[in-house]
């Protein structure tokens, strides 16, 4: 294991440190397409949304991202051929000495995939054919990234193409599904506006991070601009750009909003008022 890790350390270290990082902001998206649906989103939505980003992402993670480091001495080194026999893993697991290692390949397969078929049950409410289309599709997606070096992004193709992970990732899907569409009953889904958005704090808080994300993708793209077209000005001082963005939008915009900003109106709770 550790021989399999040495020429990933660095990337894999990397990876593994802004993983739940972006995790959160690619939960926003979710998070405003619910608002924007439903005009609620409880904790529990958000939790889910997270946690869904969390799974695919360490799913990229163990599968694709890792690259070796140094590419020139891999890829002289390293000659991976795709294995297309269907349930070849049972070969290798006759072969002396490969009995555990065979197994516990399978299974891993198995349960990577499994988590997919429980959002499909319980995330998006589909049927099983749609979580084997999706374990399938996903499976087949990362193994066509694996086999031309994530798309042609790394010079040679760093982890094997393997047919039988097709077969076991989709059959983990199906397992997932099988294993918890009975608990969809336990989920009631929230009807459009049932009822009024609670003005407390916690919903201020899903607001304020909804707005902070939006100040800083806007602040991101202002200073972009600026360092191109606009240089002697960015020069001056870049954090100037996200202080202006943020004035803007938590003291201008409720002026002329009657205190509404993008995160509380997509959450529906008002600008607090002072206890007097």
């Amino acid at each position: 294991m550790r021989h399999f890790l040495q020429p990933f350390s660095e990337s894999f270290a990397l990876s593994l440190v802004y993983w739940p990082f972006m995790c959160i902001l690619l939960t926003i998206p979710f998070i405003i397409a619910r608002l924007i649906a439903r005009r609620r989103a409880t904790w529990g939505y958000v939790i889910f949304s997270y946690t869904f980003v969390l799974y695919l992402l360490g799913l990229g993670l163990f599968t694709l991202y890792p690259m070796p480091d140094s590419s020139a001495s891999f890829c002289a080194k390293q000659s991976l051929s795709p294995q297309l026999i269907p349930f070849h893993w049972v070969v290798d697991a006759m072969r002396p000495g490969k009995h555990i290692t065979a197994a516990l390949q399978v299974i891993a397969n198995i349960c990577f995939f499994m988590p997919l078929g429980a959002f499909v049950a319980l995330y998006f409410r589909k049927h099983i054919r749609f979580a084997i289309a999706a374990g399938l599709g996903l499976s087949f997606l990362i193994e066509i990234a694996q086999l031309t070096g994530f798309f042609h992004i790394y010079p040679c193709s760093y982890r094997l193409f393997d047919v039988d992970d097709l077969v076991m990732n989709t059959l983990g899907a199906a397992l997932g599904y099988t294993m918890t569409f009975r608990l969809k009953k336990y989920l009631k889904s929230q009807p459009l506006n049932a009822e009024p958005v609670k003005n407390n704090l916690a919903n201020h808080f899903l607001a304020g991070c909804i707005d902070a994300v939006a100040i800083m993708l806007i602040a991101s793209m202002s200073a972009m601009i600026l360092r191109v077209y606009v240089p002697a000005i960015y020069q001056i001082s870049p954090q100037a750009i996200l202080i202006l963005w943020w004035i803007a939008w938590e003291w201008i915009v409720p002026k002329i909003c009657h205190g509404w900003t993008f995160g509380r109106y997509l959450v529906g709770v008002e600008k607090r008022k002072k206890r007097r």
